[in-house]
């Protein structure tokens, strides 16, 4: 996995067996320059617990509050290893081998210990992108950056009130449509503009669900914006919107609400 990562401290990277990276369940987690900017380790989590499995190492200043760095990771033959750069293998920072380590079928991000952080994955490489959204709603949680792109596939664990903005940059802004996928406890779906104007609503009943992730499809192309189910864009149409001016869309912003919390 190759990737971008703008942060002062503290970006963390969480290899695991599941897609939807189950914290109960064991995986490793790399935090990079952590320690306050200081030192990176790989440890083993589980349960909320953390094991060492690494020597911490010294990389004071390797991360940088207002730059972009680049880094990769690798799980190949029972060794994790991060490094600096775009190519892998090259430039190692730390390299550990696992006698036990499992299957990778997933790869989350976090920036962690009151440091935000910015990332641009390598989605050709990665399996899955995965985070979770609090219960106290608001789109400062996760953000993706869009630009060039017409849409986008994601697959979310949640009761109710999924919630993803279009926007042009990455923040809470004025010029954004705000797409609701089974809001209302999970009754009803829409398509709102910042004033929370519904321009298009439709009943959905148990769309989401507590227990299992749902996949669903967003595109915003040809002055409309449309919303569906499934893996498999065009197919499965919940709704949509046509729009005569439509704002353009760089950013894509995700979070749950109203005392819900979600996995995606």
């Amino acid at each position: 996995l190759t990737f971008r990562v703008k942060a002062c401290s503290d970006a963390h990277i969480a290899v695991a067996p599941t897609s939807g990276v189950d914290l109960t369940e064991a995986f490793y987690d790399i935090v990079l320059s952590g320690w306050e900017n200081t030192r990176t380790q790989i440890r083993r989590v589980q349960n909320g617990l953390r094991e060492d499995v690494s020597e911490p190492i010294d990389t004071t200043g390797l991360l940088d509050c207002d730059h972009f760095k680049d880094f990769w990771v690798s799980w190949a033959n029972n060794v994790v290893q991060v490094g600096k750069g775009i190519i892998p293998r090259h430039h190692v920072l730390l390299s550990h081998s696992l006698n036990d380590i499992y299957p990778i079928k997933a790869v989350a991000i976090s920036t962690g210990f009151d440091h935000e952080g910015e990332w641009k994955i390598d989605n050709d490489n990665a399996l899955w992108t995965a985070f979770a959204t609090p219960v106290d709603f608001g789109y400062h949680y996760v953000w993706e950056t869009v630009e060039h792109k017409q849409g986008i596939v994601f697959s979310v664990r949640a009761c109710s009130d999924v919630h993803v903005i279009l926007s042009d940059v990455i923040r809470d802004t004025a010029d954004r449509y705000d797409i609701v996928i089974g809001g209302w406890a999970n009754t009803k779906s829409a398509i709102r503009t910042f004033e929370q104007k519904e321009h298009v609503s439709v009943s959905t009943p148990e769309i989401n669900s507590c227990q299992h992730h749902r996949a669903f499809w967003i595109t915003w192309q040809n002055g409309a914006i449309e919303v569906g189910q499934g893996e498999i864009i065009g197919l499965e149409r919940i709704m949509d919107y046509q729009i005569l001016d439509m704002y353009p869309v760089r950013a894509v912003g995700f979070s749950t609400g109203y005392a819900f919390n979600g996995t995606w």
